[in-house]
């Protein structure tokens, strides 16, 4: 309720590469690679797609009363192949100790299993980011496996849509 999920747009280049460089960011959301404007420009294209396709993408997370800029963003990009969505989020570090993270990943989860009709949400979390396994479990995830990623090890963590027999 306290905030506003738009789908990546052209006009939310500047304030998304700004997240993607901050260090805590991309520590573990982007391996501590430094992205450039051109590969962001790539993931609102992408995201746009997938919108436009009838699937789901990537959201801008601003405050629903206005004032401050973006604070975080949700919702889901391709993974390892043209069907695999995984659940990204991140939350600008400014922004962390007042439950956004969890409001607005419940709410892309949501919206995934209620508008666009997926059966299982998926996300990868490196094992040193307690803030992120903490949130998965808090939301009703569970652990399913562990791979290596290119940085930390990472679990695994799946949750079924509430229809589905297996949750």
């Amino acid at each position: 309720a306290r905030l506003r999920l738009d789908p990546f747009a052209p006009t939310d280049a500047r304030e998304l590469l700004e997240l993607f460089r901050d260090p805590g960011v991309r520590r573990y959301m982007l391996d501590d690679a430094l992205v450039d404007e051109g590969w962001v420009v790539r993931e609102i294209e992408a995201s746009r797609s997938r919108f436009a396709e009838g699937r789901i993408g990537l959201f801008a997370v601003r405050p629903r009363s206005g004032g401050e800029g973006l604070v975080g963003i949700a919702g889901f990009r391709l993974y390892s192949g043209p069907d695999d969505l995984q659940l990204l989020y991140a939350l600008d570090p400014a922004a962390a100790g007042r439950g956004l993270a969890q409001e607005m990943v419940g709410a892309v989860v949501e919206l995934a299993f209620e508008v666009v009709g997926l059966d299982r949400v998926v996300a990868t979390v490196d094992v040193p980011n307690r803030g992120s396994i903490n949130l998965m479990e808090r939301l009703g995830f569970t652990p399913f496996g562990r791979a290596q990623g290119p940085n930390h090890p990472m679990i695994l963590f799946e949750r079924f849509n509430s229809r589905d027999r297996r949750t």
